[in-house]
């Protein structure tokens, strides 16, 4: 089965996805449980350190995901850029 996504506004189609089996679903479920289980390990100095990179990462291609936020809901660039959109 494939899975679209739409542009609300121009209802061009974004990207198509191949779904997931419920096989495939239940490894991904399982894979994340495993990562949390090492997360949970950590320290709180650790945790807070990776989550720290994990906004810079965010806060640098925040260009790229404004755009992506603009295709799938159909959102102006300038509120897809919002901090508070």
């Amino acid at each position: 089965m494939k899975i679209k996504s739409v542009n609300p506004y121009t209802e061009e189609v974004n990207w198509t996805y191949d779904a997931l089996s419920f096989g495939n679903c239940e490894d991904q479920i399982e894979k994340s449980r495993v990562a949390f289980s090492g997360w949970v390990s950590l320290s709180v100095g650790k945790r807070t350190t990776y989550i720290s990179r994990a906004s810079e990462v965010l806060r640098q291609n925040k260009r790229i995901y404004a755009e992506i936020i603009k295709k799938e809901i159909g959102k102006p660039i300038r509120l897809s850029r919002s901090r508070t959109a």
